[in-house]
């Protein structure tokens, strides 16, 4: 089996599989300048790799990345029994700030957030929503059932719902893919009443143009003190919602729990796996030190 298959049967993207490929390229260089080969090297033999990357003066965080790329080929090549003793089980590189662990709500806790707005005593059955309230409960519903971010509300369109499919469309960024997703029938429901009615309310109030699909009152196109505005409205409903990151991360958290590592990687929207794979941390309710440790296990 072919290393590019062994990454292949791990899910890894095509870019990451380049970057992976890159880095165990330049792995094999140093050791053949070393005269050493594949099946002789040992946990000694990669600290002094790592000694390498050092006075190279890469930073901590590339060298870790390095490593965590180096742990899948020496794993493949254990497998293929090119290497038979060594082990980097115990390999730590101190030093590096891991990313901040979230308070990761539930499924149903999310999906509380959203049927509870604008409150809990609302019944919307005797009191009609305002337009307002009405965009709000849009907002709220895409970053829960489909975990976007503030650049990807801030770059829907009209044209980007299909409603006949029942789907949404999330444009690209610099920093992520594009990806269609389902929409909750209840969505569908709400998004084409907002979309005939409370958004042209909306455009007339602010007396403004614009083919946003979310959009605020004032003249500019950027949410981000509409959003800002919505999040300390709900915190104060729920005091376990700490930001709208925080809600992000619970979303991939969470389909991490039901879909396998590719299919959350296109439903995030993540250009690169190792992305994803960050969120399992986020899973891991044991791990509380703000320094990471960093230790692949073989």
């Amino acid at each position: 089996m072919e290393y590019k298959t062994y990454l292949e049967n791990k899910y890894f993207s095509k870019s990451s599989i380049k970057s992976y490929q890159i880095t165990v390229n330049r792995f094999n260089v140093w050791v053949k300048k070393q005269n050493l080969t594949i099946s002789e090297l040992t946990y000694n033999d990669v600290m002094a790799y790592i000694n390498h990357l050092k006075s190279k003066r890469n930073k901590q965080r590339t060298i870790q990345l390095e490593i965590g790329k180096l742990k899948h080929y020496i794993n493949y090549q254990k497998l293929e029994g090119n290497i038979t003793t060594i082990s980097i089980t115990q390999l730590k590189i101190q030093g590096v700030k891991r990313q901040s662990l979230y308070d990761i709500l539930k499924t149903e806790e999310l999906e509380y957030i959203y049927q509870s707005y604008p409150s809990e005593n609302h019944n919307l059955q005797e009191i009609p929503l305002t337009a307002i309230e009405k965009r709000n409960r849009i907002i709220i519903g895409l970053l829960i059932y489909q975990g976007v971010n503030t650049t990807d509300l801030a770059n829907l369109r009209i044209e980007h719902i299909h409603l006949s499919r029942g789907t949404i469309e999330i444009p690209a960024t610099i920093k992520s893919n594009t990806r269609t997703l389902k929409l909750e029938p209840h969505q569908a429901i709400e998004l084409q009443h907002y979309i005939l009615v409370e958004r042209e309310q909306i455009l007339k109030g602010a007396n403004k143009s614009t083919e946003q699909l979310i959009f605020s009152l004032g003249t500019g196109n950027k949410i981000y003190n509409l959003l800002f505005k919505l999040m300390q409205q709900l915190k104060k409903q729920h005091s376990e919602i700490k930001s709208a990151k925080q809600i992000r991360a619970s979303v991939i958290t969470n389909w991490l729990k039901v879909y396998n590592l590719r299919e959350t990687q296109y439903r995030a929207g993540h250009r690169f796996v190792s992305s994803t794979e960050s969120y399992k941390i986020n899973d891991i309710e044991s791990l509380q030190n703000d320094i990471l440790q960093f230790s692949p296990s073989i």
